[in-house]
């Protein structure tokens, strides 16, 4: 099977950026072969790698379109496979020429704001979109915009997107609460599934963490609101155990995240580590004692939750969005109530303070990966839905 790759990014710059690239080899593997179009360039852009590489170097919207649309039918996809894009137009024009398959990774489609997250009153939005949306922009801070062009433009491109998800062939979410925000925007149930992300597995040498070491905490992610470095930068400065902390990652926070950590007297244990390759991160699992993971936003899933279980080691986070699909709180880690900073340092205190617990934890976290999370398991989900989709979708005229 042809399978195209439609993606705004293709580079590791993100979950569903890392997702694609995963993915790719699991096909190839399979036996099918993938091409990709993309049309945003990054430093760390993807080598081709001796697969079908489209990049479409054209800023105008309407001549893009006409250019996917012509690669699209060179190509001649069996099936069009759709990740992270915020242009509904885009969406709207290649849909028809194949069955197209949608990965709703984040909340493009659902969302004007892009994070269901309030931002003035530091609270998640449970509201489906509507035209209240918009009153929360200037009430909640929800969304940067403010000039009112510049509000209904992202109110149109969200209601669009909507539409246009209506019409696709299937939608894949990665969790249960993923799940639950489509429905309650009006798709239909019946076109949804539930696809977790996958991890790779770590042989067992990788698994042990160094001894003698000074326990080490590990962050991974952006430096950005959402993703709440700064409760567990305060959560640390309540624990008087021994600790270092790994934060991997980079973004236009991170000066003031290095101040907070001066201010609070701890950036002596602290180390920014910018951003990290896969091969950089893999030696940081390896050094970690466990994952904290304190996002105060809904995460869609949580990727780096389960490549942590791949490396045997346990998660602390923040209960929200799709975290607790793979986070059983006293199994393979801890849940603590959103924002709430005492419950998350008494969690990490927790583990510092008994070694033998986090690697219980730890080994439960490996278990869940195995049982649930492999590339395998992911791969044989995914054909099936392709199949189905096949089957039960006519193949339109390709333009």
């Amino acid at each position: 099977m042809k399978i195209l790759h439609l993606t705004e990014l293709f580079a590791p710059v993100g979950g569903a950026e890392q997702y694609l690239l995963n993915l790719l080899p699991l096909l190839e593997g399979a036996g099918h072969e993938n091409v990709v179009v993309y049309w945003e360039h990054h430093p760390r852009t993807a080598p081709d790698d001796n697969r079908t590489v489209h990049y479409v170097p054209v800023e105008e919207p309407p001549a893009r379109q006409q250019h996917i649309r012509a690669i699209i039918g060179q190509e001649q996809p069996a099936l069009i496979y759709l990740h992270s894009t915020d242009r509904p137009a885009l969406i709207a024009a290649i849909a028809p020429l194949a069955p197209t398959v949608a990965y709703v990774h984040d909340f493009d489609p659902l969302c004007p704001g892009l994070a269901k997250y309030y931002r003035r009153g530091k609270r998640i939005c449970t509201r489906p979109y509507g035209l209240g949306c918009a009153a929360m922009i200037y009430l909640r801070r929800c969304a940067s915009a403010r000039h009112p062009i510049s509000v209904y433009r992202i109110m149109q491109n969200t209601r669009q997107h909507l539409a246009i998800h209506q019409e696709l062939s299937w939608l894949l979410v990665a969790s249960n609460y993923m799940r639950e925000l489509l429905i309650q925007n009006g798709l239909a149930a019946g076109r949804i599934t539930v696809l977790p992300h996958f991890t790779q597995l770590p042989d067992a040498a990788q698994l042990v963490t160094p001894a003698g070491d000074c326990p080490r905490l590990l962050f991974v992610g952006r430096l950005e609101e959402e993703k709440g470095l700064p409760y567990l930068l305060h959560a640390l400065a309540c624990i008087s155990r021994p600790y270092r902390l790994l934060v991997a990652g980079d973004g236009s926070r991170r000066a003031a995240y290095e101040a907070l950590a001066q201010e609070l007297g701890i950036a002596g244990q602290v180390d920014f580590l910018g951003w990290q390759s896969q091969a950089e991160l893999a030696q940081a699992y390896q050094r970690a004692t466990c994952l904290v993971f304190p996002s105060v936003w809904p995460e869609p899933f949580g990727m780096v939750g389960i490549d942590a279980f791949g490396y045997g080691r346990p998660v602390v986070a923040f209960n929200v969005g799709g975290v607790s699909d793979w986070l059983r709180d006293g199994w393979n880690g801890y849940l603590a109530p959103p924002q709430d900073v005492d419950q998350l340092a008494g969690r990490i205190e927790a583990l510092l303070a008994q070694p033998a617990l986090a690697r219980e934890m730890g080994a439960n976290g490996r278990r869940t990966a195995e049982e649930c999370y492999t590339p395998g398991q992911h791969l044989e989900k995914l054909l099936a839905v392709f199949t189905d989709v096949l089957e039960h979708v006519p193949m339109n005229n390709l333009c």
